[in-house]
């Protein structure tokens, strides 16, 4: 729908998009990027598995089978905390969040995406 200027009158704003649609486009935008260069999907099995093997031996072999719910779950959650280590290293690498401090869009839809 075109709105038509008149003499002196500024174009209507765009119309404000939701923080949820922000939301949702900042993670496909971060899947994208993963998906094309995988170097944070690969850093993260081989420290979630390092994870896992070092914290396996230092239970004996009977103890080990009720915990090992628990070592997986650790080793998600720091794997996890490193892959978003390195997504916020990219965005400031690339000057991203520069440029989406001087956007109209609300901060909140980046710190949500990163969730």
């Amino acid at each position: 729908m075109k709105v038509a200027m008149q003499q002196g009158q500024p174009l209507a704003p765009p119309a404000r998009m939701s923080i949820a649609r922000l939301t949702w486009i900042n993670v496909t935008k971060d899947l994208r990027l993963e998906w094309r260069s995988r170097d944070v999907f690969n850093s993260m099995m081989f420290f979630a598995l390092v994870v896992v093997v070092v914290f396996s031996f230092s239970f004996e072999r009977e103890d080990s089978r009720p915990v090992m719910g628990g070592l997986i779950w650790i080793a998600f959650l720091f794997s996890t905390t490193m892959a978003l280590n390195q997504s916020w290293a990219r965005e400031l690498r690339n000057g991203v969040l520069d440029a989406y401090r001087v956007s109209p869009a609300p901060a909140e839809a980046l710190f949500l995406a990163r969730f």
